[in-house]
């Protein structure tokens, strides 16, 4: 099978599992979108679930590749996590198939599936945790605080913020000016909470 073929099964599988999730995916449908026949696919693929797995391979590769090449330079720690959070959220308001996908992969997929799933999620959550690691190495921490514990709250706080606002950001054609800043403002202000504690410790 030439790669340009293949290119457009990979992308119709994407946009099939996306849309409908694991159970509701259609591969007859993936065919007429790919134009091969259903024994082609088979043929090279072997089954359903292959496919699916072969989708969420290619969302995992392309985050991978897009960060690969993600820097933060010599910023401070808030600034570096502001831009490392721009960069997630413009990545999935770019391929909102991709988002999607990892929305029915993390919490649809199949009982059979899910160790290789969890697997994969894994991965994704590395990238994250590698790049605050580093920035982490950055930042003085108060006395009885540990860096896994630190990664810990600041991943759940970033998960929280951007959370909100992808699932949202990719359904539309990009960021308004408004947008940008609100998400900007919660950013930074929840980040400051992080960083510097939420009780007065003069008042404790």
């Amino acid at each position: 099978m030439d790669s340009s073929k293949k290119q457009d099964i990979l992308h119709a599988c994407l946009a099939e599992f996306a849309e409908y999730g694991y159970e509701r995916a259609n591969t007859n449908r993936i065919c007429e979108a790919a134009e091969v026949s259903k024994g082609l696919i088979f043929h090279y693929f072997g089954s359903k679930q292959k496919l699916f797995m072969l989708a969420v391979e290619k969302c995992i590769n392309d985050i991978l590749a897009y960060f690969n090449v993600f820097s933060v330079d010599d910023q401070d720690f808030l600034s570096a996590m502001l831009k490392y959070s721009e960069q997630k959220m413009k990545f999935f308001m770019e391929n909102p198939l991709h988002y999607k996908m990892l929305m029915q992969a993390f919490y649809n997929a199949p009982n059979e599936l899910k160790p290789e799933i969890d697997q994969k999620r894994r991965e994704v959550y590395d990238i994250g945790e590698n790049i605050i690691l580093e920035l982490l190495t950055r930042l003085p921490l108060k006395d009885g605080v540990n860096r896994e514990q630190a990664l810990s709250l600041i991943m759940a706080v970033s998960n929280i913020i951007e959370g909100k606002y992808i699932s949202t950001l990719s359904n539309q054609d990009g960021f308004s000016t408004e947008q940008y800043k609100a998400v900007e403002k919660e950013y930074i202000e929840l980040m400051k909470l992080v960083l510097y504690g939420i009780a007065d410790e003069r008042a404790i």
